[in-house]
């Protein structure tokens, strides 16, 4: 049973669990009774909430100890309460209604069949014009195509909308300005299932209809069901770090700070490292025509060697005019570059 067991013989409580359930969608099996499979229940439930009254139903069905078990008291300083959590191996009690939002944030990450959490990369330019968005959509496209889970997030509002690079700004789905209220534990795979959809990834994309940019509190709701069950995420951070982008920039498993191959550009990632948020970043470094500078060049200024480089590339610039990037890339120096990154990034260990 990957849903939610209740042992009650309380109305009211039933239905407040009814209320909670509908809301993430999980079933919900009440149980008033100790018979009729209930040990079966007990042990197959994603998650189990016990009324402190119904005790007696844990000690007639002699229900083991398990996770994932919440009690429910009538008081916070209800002994018995706690005593039927020690018995029943919870260390959660909970009183209601005061402690709906936790109960429902309990059922949520209990009954998430998203899976277990992938990578996240944050993508950020050390001066305007340095691609990092291309790159970042680069990254999440190569990553989509050759199969694995990976949703794009855009936290560069100066940046004009990762929708408009992939030509999806008319395409169906949630963006951060849907999301502003969001807040406590979030399904990944409800919210997964209601990003845009494009190229084989999800996106979540900013609106330009939107000028008061996202909110923090969202960002802190929405990133840890961003990983969830997805192999990759990709975000595009900005230069300069709002609030929202610090907080998603310290989830980020890897941080990549896209360097122009030009002494301006050298100067302001200089800066950008002497951060604390960015001290770890890796260089990738994107080369023009004539070359200013050489990529070891911007190593021994930065005191760190530029994992790879990719040029700029007239084509790559047109298609994503067009918001043709999916349809340009695989034939692109760019897809070279992205593929190089993935590889190593995959074959380092998280950053603590």
């Amino acid at each position: 049973m990957s849903g939610v067991l209740l042992l009650s013989r309380s109305p009211v409580l039933v239905a407040e669990l009814q209320r909670l359930c509908a809301i993430t969608g999980k079933p919900l099996e009440v149980r008033a009774e100790p018979a009729g499979g209930l040990t079966t229940f007990w042990t197959s439930a994603s998650v189990v909430v016990v009324d402190a009254d119904a005790a007696d139903l844990v000690e007639a069905a002699d229900l083991p100890r398990r996770d994932a078990t919440v009690v429910l008291a009538g008081r916070g300083d209800d002994l018995a309460a706690w005593q039927l959590a020690a018995r029943v191996g919870s260390s959660c009690v909970l009183v209601l209604p005061a402690d709906a939002q936790p109960l429902f944030e309990q059922i949520v990450t209990a009954t998430d069949s998203a899976g277990p959490p992938g990578t996240v990369i944050g993508v950020s330019p050390a001066a305007g014009g340095a691609g990092a968005s291309t790159l970042a959509a680069a990254l999440a496209l190569r990553a989509a195509q050759s199969g694995a889970a990976v949703t794009l997030v855009d936290l560069d509002p100066a940046a004009g909308g990762l929708d408009v690079l992939l030509g999806a700004e008319h395409q169906p789905g949630l963006r951060w300005s849907d999301l502003r209220a969001v807040r406590g534990a979030v399904a990944a795979d409800v919210l997964r299932e209601a990003l845009v959809q494009v190229g084989g990834l999800r996106l979540l994309s900013g609106s330009r209809q939107d000028t008061d940019g996202v909110a923090v509190e969202a960002v802190s709701a929405l990133m840890p069901a961003l990983r969830r069950g997805q192999d990759l995420v990709v975000v595009d951070l900005p230069r300069r770090f709002d609030p929202a982008a610090e907080l998603a920039a310290a989830a980020c498993d890897r941080r990549l700070l896209v360097v122009t191959a030009e002494v301006r550009a050298v100067a302001a990632a200089a800066t950008l490292c002497a951060g604390v948020l960015m001290a770890d970043a890796q260089l990738v470094v994107r080369t023009t025509e004539p070359r200013r500078l050489r990529p070891a060049d911007l190593g021994t200024a930065l005191s760190a060697a530029p994992i790879v480089d990719f040029p700029t590339e007239p084509a790559v610039a047109a298609a994503t005019d067009r918001g043709e990037l999916a349809q340009v890339l695989p034939r692109s120096r760019l897809a070279a570059a992205a593929d190089t990154l993935l590889g190593q990034l995959a074959a380092a260990p998280r950053a603590a």
